[in-house]
């Protein structure tokens, strides 16, 4: 095929449904059709990218053809992992009863008086979206697994909530984020001590120096050459007075023995 009248005339106007049912070897012709003149010689004609698009939704609902759809439900173990989902959320208390005085407080000692006056002057307006924002992620902290976050989202219920209630609750969730760190140190802790008894032994088997009863994490020095980027990479050529190539500073010797030359 080529672009030419017959070819505009054929396609052009033809409407989206009726072009979609073209046979594929016809296609496959008008997706290789060219510009030959003008300012897009060369380039693909618009009717050509028409079919390739055409032919790539083909191939991709070929893919997928009815019969082999397959539809995900949720089976045994994912309602299992739901249910103790629930349960763990049970016990934890993700919106506790403050008045809102009590959260004007705790936000006071927290923030700046610049950022606490804005809240406190637009307590009742819809949050802001960096708090919110916030929030999601200390619950997705909390809660890696997403039953857990799922039901740890709907138990908040952020959307009934105003500003300085999405504010306290991006506090209290901090503090817990906070706890759960320290908790998991402290039981770090716990198992080296029981492992090897005492610090000195832990820090023995580490490797670490010994001095003056006190014990210092050895230093890795990396020798690593630096690399000389002010040599010259290439041959700096002059014409005259001009320079071609030039990187670096400028060539007191050469500048002089130019200077030489035309005085001649």
């Amino acid at each position: 095929m080529k672009n030419n009248a017959e070819f505009r005339a054929k396609y052009a106007n033809m409407p989206m449904d009726k072009f979609m049912k073209l046979p594929i070897e016809e296609l496959k012709e008008i997706s290789t059709v060219r510009y030959e003149t003008g300012y897009h010689a060369g380039s693909l004609h618009y009717l050509a990218l028409k079919a390739q698009k055409v032919l790539y939704d083909r191939k991709f609902l070929e893919q997928r053809m009815p019969g082999e759809v397959k539809i995900i439900k949720m089976g045994k173990d994912s309602t299992e992992n739901k249910n103790i989902a629930v349960k763990n959320l049970s016990d934890i208390t993700l919106r506790p009863k403050i008045s809102r005085e009590d959260m004007l407080k705790i936000i006071k000692k927290a923030y700046t008086d610049t950022y606490f006056l804005r809240i406190y002057n637009h307590q009742y307006d819809k949050p802001q979206k960096q708090d919110y924002n916030n929030v999601i992620s200390y619950l997705r902290k909390l809660f890696p697994s997403i039953y857990d976050f799922r039901e740890a989202k709907k138990l908040l219920n952020l959307e009934s909530m105003d500003r300085l209630e999405v504010c306290y609750t991006r506090i209290f969730l901090r503090n817990m984020w906070k706890k759960k760190c320290n908790d998991k140190k402290e039981h770090w802790k716990k198992s080296i001590l029981e492992q090897y008894g005492t610090w000195q032994e832990y820090f023995k088997a580490c490797g670490w120096i010994e001095h003056n009863g006190s014990y210092y994490k050895p230093e890795v020095i990396k020798k690593i050459a630096n690399p000389d980027v002010l040599k010259q990479f290439h041959v700096v050529s002059y014409h005259l007075e001009k320079r071609k190539g030039y990187r670096g500073k400028k060539s007191k010797i050469k500048e002089n023995a130019i200077l030489k030359e035309k005085k001649r």
